[in-house]
């Protein structure tokens, strides 16, 4: 089993104080290391995945964000993927992945 948490995809970092192009490489490197994850996964040969927490933030995630998320689940195939959402996670109210 491989294991991430709080992954924080399409974060804003608006409070942080960032200019937008910082946050931008920030968002960059994330999505990078999502991308590592899966590819981690794969080269381990994982019985299943699991993520614990946020995985991004639903107010400020784009269809692209999701298409990103669906398309990394969707490299492991039939791996099973399992998400615990914190309890501010509104995927049952959004609609969207």
């Amino acid at each position: 089993m491989l294991h991430a948490g709080d992954v924080q995809r399409a974060r804003a970092y608006a409070g942080a104080g960032m200019t937008a192009s910082v946050a931008s490489a920030r968002r960059q490197v994330l999505r990078d290391a999502f991308r590592r994850f899966v590819d981690l996964a794969l080269e381990l040969k994982v019985d299943a995945v699991t993520i614990g927490g946020d995985l991004y933030e639903h107010e400020r995630s784009t269809p692209d964000t999701g298409n990103f998320v669906a398309g990394q689940f969707a490299r492991l195939d039939s791996t099973p993927v399992l998400v615990a959402p914190s309890p501010t996670y509104t995927i049952a109210t959004s609609g969207r992945l």
